[in-house]
């Protein structure tokens, strides 16, 4: 049986990614009937095998558990780009219907240590692709609004508008991602670090800033762009 809570962080890790060669949904570890460790309280179904018994008898212990994927939670996704992607337009689809989508036989490819996505944050940072301002999302996911450095020149006064709106809906847990982009035409960074500030002034104080900064190809750290973004913020 294993026990991840009496194991040390390596442990739990090798845990997390063994593939056993049967369903990876049981765990299969003989159990001593004299044995004194106590058993977590949360086991769903647990054998004990007597160590009396004849060879004849089972061995082994199948420990049942809902699952034993590892759970994961997506900091950044873009949903409308991996929709446009699948489907070859922008909305329509939800976070559920693309994970579906990725289980099918569409799919050739499949991951070799699966995990289960229990959240994350929807990042929606290109204004044509905007929710509805009053959209809805059953799902544990959250939204972040922003423009995309690369987008700066989509900011109308509309789209500010429309920004402002979706930042009062209760889904809406950051602004973002925005920020500076040096690998665009040089003549083009005034004008993306103009619109950078207007969308700093959206900012909220319960409502966290998500940054995207990219320096220039020389600048392997984007350590001229963090400076740059600091002195503007």
């Amino acid at each position: 049986m294993v026990i991840l809570e009496s194991c040390t962080p390596a442990q739990q890790q090798q845990f997390y990614y063994f593939v056993p060669s049967e369903n990876p949904s049981t765990i299969k570890k003989v159990v001593n009937e004299s044995s004194d460790s106590e058993l977590p309280s949360d086991l769903e179904e647990f054998i004990v095998v007597d160590a009396a018994k004849s060879e004849s008898d089972e061995e082994e212990a199948v420990v049942s558990v809902n699952s034993i994927l590892p759970q994961v939670f997506d900091a950044h996704f873009h949903l409308d780009r991996s929709i446009r992607a699948v489907w070859g337009r922008s909305g329509g689809h939800s976070v559920e219907d693309l994970l579906q989508y990725s289980l099918s036989s569409n799919v050739s490819y499949k991951p070799a240590i699966q995990v289960d996505v229990v959240g994350g944050f929807l990042v929606s940072s290109e204004p044509k692709s905007y929710p509805e301002v009053n959209f809805t999302i059953q799902s544990p996911w959250k939204v972040a609004i922003g423009v995309h450095p690369k987008h700066y020149d989509t900011l109308t006064v509309e789209i500010t508008m429309i920004l402002q709106q979706l930042l009062d809906h209760p889904k809406v847990v950051a602004l973002g991602e925005c920020g500076l982009d040096r690998t665009i035409n040089p003549s083009q960074w005034c004008t993306q670090e103009e619109v950078f500030v207007r969308l700093l002034k959206l900012c909220r104080i319960e409502k966290p800033l998500v940054l995207h900064l990219r320096g220039t190809k020389g600048d392997l750290y984007s350590s001229d762009v963090h400076g740059r973004c600091l002195m503007l913020i």
